[in-house]
């Protein structure tokens, strides 16, 4: 198993859409699992994880939706995994990070 991926449900492309009477609306958040398309990758040797999830803002003024990448380190210690997640740009974080789902 070194190197393989955590098994994370398929991310849903989130958007965002004009409406013609001026609002926003957001799509791709219903019904998904991995709103933040989530990747995590697991080292057994080392029992280190890493990897990326998506923040989203939404810019009332311009009415965009601007996507960040956050990355993601830390280890598991028996079925729990303690870390960290920063953002590079914007600087951001770091925030703690715990895995709480089962290895394997």
């Amino acid at each position: 198993m070194n190197g393989k991926r955590f098994l994370t449900p398929k991310a849903e492309a989130i958007k965002l859409r004009k409406n013609k009477d001026g609002s926003t609306t957001l799509t791709g958040v219903d019904g998904t699992e991995n709103k933040s398309a989530l990747k995590l990758t697991y080292n057994v040797k080392t029992g280190q994880f890493r990897g990326t999830f998506k923040l989203y803002a939404v810019n009332a003024k311009l009415k965009r939706l601007k996507s960040y990448t956050v990355r993601v380190t830390g280890y598991m210690i028996q079925d729990l995994g303690f870390g960290t997640a920063t953002l590079k740009n914007p600087k951001g974080g770091p925030w703690q990070v715990e895995i709480l789902e089962t290895v394997g």
